[in-house]
Order: C-alpha cells, then structure tokens, then sequence
C-alpha cells in the first residue's frame, strides 16, 4: 500500500488568486462608492432617523436639540456638511481600485500599487481626521435652524477615530517598507 499522499488538483498560482480577489475588490469598490454617495445624499430622504439614530453625544440626539422640524435648508447643509468625507471615501475607494488593478495584472511591486497604498493610508488618516470634525459640523449644520441661544456645538471622538490613525499609519508605513524592499530587490537583480 501506498503512503505516498498526492493531491488530486493542483493549487492556483498566487497570481491567479490574486486576480480573482482582485475582482471581487473591485466589485467592492464600485458598491462602496454607489453606498457612499447614496448615505451622504440621505439626509434629504432619511433625516428623522440620521438625526434621532447616528448623530448622538450624551445620551442625546440631535434630533431632540431642534425647535422644529428639519428645514429644507438644514436638510441641504447636512448633505455639504458630507461632502468633505464623501470625497475621502471615494478617493479611498479609487486607491484601492487601482491597487487591485496591479494586483490583478501581476505587478505586485510596482510603484504605482506602492503609491495606491502610501495614498490610501495617507487617505485612512484623512478620514479619522475628518470624521470627529464632521460630527461636530453635523452638530452646527443642524442646529442653526434654531433661535439664538438653543443652538449646539458638540465634539467627540468615537472609539474606532484612535485605531483608524493608527491603522493608516501602519498602511503607510507599510508602503514605505514594501517600496525600499522592491529597490533593494531591482539593485539584487542588476547583480545576477
């Protein structure tokens, strides 16, 4: 009897798994932008619940600090209020697309990925920036409909505005390494 194990397909080369991810992340990229714009546009058909829900300090929401119902005119200072952090999240987006790109053609190293993900950890640390300053826009945007005196501004830093610095940080600096690797390993290739 045999003990000799053979496997009965032969495992995919990393490219072609690379390729195949490479897909489905572009895939991903494209319904993250669809996603993205679609939630900076819902104030205009979703404010109740934006406003009761998602921009909260406290205990107390947003909604609770307006005199009356949201205004048109709020409405449409919510969705500039957005705007700043669409435009990084898609920018993110398209960073990642173009990573994958590479990915999906082969060139794992090359600089343009390098950039794509120098870029997209520049990109992470964009948006933990500018997410605490958009929720105290948000704060200001709203309450502006508001009499003098009744309306807010509150500040605050969410649990994940931390890791995700330190997380595009690390992006970064993992960018920065795969960078000088993919030139020591061009000067080891000009000596063979």
């Amino acid at each position: 009897m045999n003990s000799e194990r053979t496997s009965p397909t032969p495992h995919r080369s990393l490219a072609q798994r690379l390729r195949t991810l490479s897909v489905a992340v572009q895939v991903l990229c494209i319904i993250g932008a669809v996603a993205a714009v679609s939630m900076a546009l819902s104030p205009l058909w979703n404010a109740q619940h934006l406003l009761s829900n998602d921009y909260s300090c406290a205990g107390n929401s947003l909604l609770s600090k307006l005199s009356g119902p949201p205004t048109f005119e709020t409405l449409q200072r919510m969705v500039l209020v957005n705007v700043p952090v669409l435009v990084v999240q898609c920018a993110l987006l398209w960073q990642l697309w173009g990573l994958f790109a590479e990915f999906r053609a082969g060139r794992l190293f090359s600089d343009k990925a390098l950039q794509c993900w120098q870029r997209w950890g520049w990109g992470v640390a964009a948006l933990a920036v500018l997410q605490p300053m958009e929720r105290a826009a948000m704060w200001v945007a709203v309450t502006l409909q508001n009499p003098p005196g009744q309306r807010v501004l509150t500040v605050s830093l969410g649990t994940d505005d931390y890791p995700l610095i330190l997380l595009a940080l690390v992006f970064v600096a993992l960018a920065r390494v795969m960078r000088e690797a993919a030139r020591a390993a061009q000067e080891n290739e000009g000596f063979v």
